[in-house]
């Protein structure tokens, strides 16, 4: 199951590049292989479900169960629903799943190194072809057309900043943001393995590459965290050092709201009517396919630019507390350096919907669920 796992996170870096290869040899359903492996590992993990005390699961659980029966509620169709599931629950089902297969540190070291040499080559390479020109991957399968998206199509070839002949760095899965949140992950991972240094360099580019605004406050986040050892100390030198506070966070405004001002707009916009909606159910929601990527798949189409609200919209003010409470019993088994990754992931969970990409959020629940993982 180790090996499983292994390769399971290479074809995860690649997730967007496979599937685009699919589209181009007529096979779009490659795209579903790692739902299946995801389906191998599940199992996987429930075989030793037996051997476990299931008290720090209930919260998860609670989580999982409450999606389910959001559809006595949210009027929508077996499929449709089904659809919804896969993002909304898929996330927390194989961080548990990958927590009860009981990998032992050195065999989880192993997979935790492979994944961040296997990662940062795919990075290394995403860069060249930006330099040499991304129209390169219209041969792997990839679209001859920039910043659009199609459901059930392969992926542009280059998403541009507004109004300029200037393609983001998007490495071989959906998109800049989650790429750069994708490369934060494996900086964070190679940190905790003693790599950083020799990988930060490169995975740092990835990230302003992409110019991602998210991604990048993130990383100086991150960093930060890193650098002052942890959220309390960061709170206590903000306090201290005020003046200097107020500088940075008012040049983490502007790089939000003066750079991409159309970008922008449009975000705002769709967060206004992500909290309209949420306030038309606030305590329930309103189902797991009502807003978000599946909502795609509907007649509606909602997508709030906020995982926070998002879960919010789906599953009311429980849904979210569970999400959260889910989210906080995860962060108390981790290491410092992916607490601190945490802490910054949630920017862009704030400020996006992050989570959609399977090749970020399954790599994010098989890595926690690695080093959470009670043989470890």
């Amino acid at each position: 199951m180790r090996q499983v796992l292994v390769y399971f996170l290479y074809l995860l870096s690649v997730s967007t590049l496979v599937a685009n290869i699919g589209f181009g040899l007529g096979l779009s359903q490659v795209k579903f292989l790692k739902e299946l492996v995801f389906l191998v590992l599940a199992v996987g993990g429930a075989i030793n479900i037996r051997k476990i005390n299931l008290s720090p699961f209930f919260i998860g659980l609670g989580y999982i169960l409450w999606a389910l029966l959001s559809y006595f509620w949210s009027g929508s169709s077996i499929v449709d629903f089904v659809f919804g599931l896969k993002y909304e629950i898929s996330f927390v089902t194989l961080y548990y799943a990958v927590y009860l297969l009981g990998i032992r540190k050195k065999q989880g070291l192993s997979v935790l190194k492979k994944i961040v040499k296997f990662a940062s080559l795919g990075v290394f390479a995403s860069i060249l072809i930006w330099i040499f020109g991304n129209e390169l991957l219209t041969m792997a399968g990839y679209r001859a057309d920039w910043s659009t998206f199609y459901v059930g199509d392969a992926t542009a070839f280059c998403q541009k900043i507004e109004n300029l002949n200037i393609c983001r760095l998007q490495g071989f899965l959906s998109g800049p943001n989650v790429f750069a949140l994708y490369s934060l992950l494996i900086l964070a991972t190679a940190k905790y393995l003693g790599l950083s240094k020799k990988y930060m360099a490169l995975l740092i580019s990835g990230i302003i590459l992409s110019f991602s605004r998210s991604g990048i406050l993130a990383l100086g986040l991150f960093l930060a965290l890193g650098y002052v050892d942890g959220i309390h100390n960061l709170l206590k030198l903000a306090c201290r050092k005020w003046k200097l506070t107020s500088v940075i966070s008012a040049m983490g405004l502007f790089l939000i709201f003066a750079f991409r001002p159309e970008s922008n707009s449009e975000h705002l916009m769709a967060w206004k009517l992500g909290f309209a909606e949420f306030l038309n159910s606030p305590l329930l929601g309103q189902g797991v396919n009502f807003s978000g990527p599946a909502s795609r798949f509907s007649d509606s189409v909602l997508i709030p630019e906020s995982w926070f609200l998002q879960v919010a919209d789906n599953l009311g003010l429980i849904g979210l507390g569970l999400f959260l409470a889910f989210g906080y019993q995860v962060y108390k088994k981790l290491p410092k350096v992916f607490q601190n990754f945490l802490i910054a992931m949630c920017i862009p969970l704030a400020l996006l919907h992050s989570l959609e990409d399977a090749g970020f959020a399954y790599s994010l629940a098989a890595i926690l669920g690695i080093v959470s993982s009670e043989e470890f």
